[in-house]
């Protein structure tokens, strides 16, 4: 997909929470849009087959607009990650979004969420989301970590851990609410329980109810790891005292 492509489907995500239909009123009174144009436009610039000379030279042109749209939106994308087409994204602002953050399709990121690095040595990294993922206002998910498909991140969580698909978490460090809590949860967040079935992988469809991952893949390892203060080991391995997210 081209990145105009991608940039429509961003506006039509607007154009259904709000009330214009021209693109040029959307894109003048939409913060996030201003942001995602530039990440779409110099995203496509990285990844294309220009010379190095010509593609240096109007990377220098996208980081100096990024920085003004930065300072104007208090956005912060870098043009390395890789976000799916269809992004909403909140209009106060103050959203971090780091270069090795992968997000699928028709995503929304509230305002105040930071998509960060964390980690050390091999398990360092951030966050890998799947399609259709809401994460709430002033949430952070750093570390080498896998959310799945339809997961939906109350505001303020604190996520460290892999999330299985389908899965609603809260709290610091998040967790993922049992049945008593997701009628209010989803009464608030307008959460669908019927939605497209996921296609995630194996692992993470482990559980369709949803959850923090206790038989996590190689990222979710990482962050546990990196919380209980020791390094990621195999899982055939022994577990002698270390905590396990349930």
């Amino acid at each position: 997909m081209t990145w105009l492509g991608a940039y429509r489907q961003d506006i039509a995500r607007y154009r259904e929470n709000g009330r214009h239909r021209s693109a040029l009123v959307l894109i003048l009174g939409n913060q996030g849009l201003q942001a995602l144009l530039q990440y779409r436009i110099a995203h496509a610039i990285s990844r294309s087959q220009l010379s190095r000379r010509v593609k240096n030279a109007l990377l220098v042109v996208m980081v100096v607009w990024q920085k003004a749209v930065e300072i104007i939106t208090r956005i912060a994308i870098s043009y390395h990650a890789n976000l799916g087409p269809g992004l909403l994204l909140g209009n106060l602002g103050n959203i971090f979004i780091n270069g090795d953050v992968t997000m699928g399709p028709t995503c929304s990121i509230a305002s105040g969420v930071t998509l960060g690095v964390a980690g050390r040595g091999a398990c360092r990294g951030s966050p890998s989301l799947g399609a259709r993922v809401v994460v709430g206002e002033h949430a952070v998910l750093a570390g080498r970590i896998t959310i799945g498909d339809d997961v939906t991140v109350a505001p303020g969580a604190l996520v460290l851990v892999s999330i299985r698909a389908g899965a609603r978490v809260a709290g610091n460090p998040a967790r993922a609410l049992q049945d008593a809590e997701l009628v209010e949860f989803d009464r608030l967040f307008m959460v669908r329980s019927d939605g497209p079935p996921s296609t995630a992988s194996p692992a993470v469809q482990e559980s369709a109810a949803g959850g923090v991952l206790t038989n996590a893949p190689p990222p979710a390892r990482c962050a546990a790891a990196a919380r209980a203060g020791s390094p990621a080991s195999d899982p055939s391995e022994p577990r002698t005292g270390r905590r396990v997210a349930t």
